[in-house]
């Protein structure tokens, strides 16, 4: 809320937008159904509409750009860089691999010996640590550890 007053007084128009869409993104997950509208949003619930409205941001980038809508890619692009500041920091494959060579050390297996049977539990604890890092990725990175 103070984010929309501070853009309302300074007049910025394009954040005062993103603001609002960002509270209302905010609102539709709370009421979700299945979950409790009184109560608010855990961080990781935010974090994954923030992720969620910055790939949406860059899809329509792509597309404008395809269609040769430049005013629109300017406008996506101005959202995106408003987002940014409140997306979770680029986490790079071998910070993540490292994170699940140490987690292993202390991993007891399924059926005590590593092996695909574990796959569900480790992309568990991964997508926890990293929920902004793709699960395709991920899956890639468990797979070469069980290997």
């Amino acid at each position: 809320n103070e984010l929309i007053k501070d853009a309302m007084k300074n007049r910025d128009q394009v954040k005062l937008g993103t603001f609002k869409l960002i509270k209302t993104r905010f609102q539709e997950a709370q009421h979700k159904p299945g979950r409790n509208p009184m109560e608010d949003l855990t961080e990781t619930e935010q974090v994954k509409v923030l992720i969620k409205m910055a790939d949406e941001r860059q899809k329509s980038i792509e597309a404008y750009k395809e269609a040769g809508r430049q005013d629109l890619v300017e406008k996506e692009q101005a959202e995106l860089e408003i987002l940014k500041p409140f997306l979770p920091r680029e986490v790079s494959e071998e910070e993540v691999s490292g994170w699940l060579g140490e987690y292993l050390k202390s991993y007891t297996p399924v059926k005590g010996s590593l092996g695909m049977a574990d796959m569900k539990f480790l992309m568990s604890a991964l997508k926890a640590q990293f929920p902004s890092f793709p699960g395709d990725k991920l899956s890639g990175i468990v797979r070469s550890k069980l290997t």
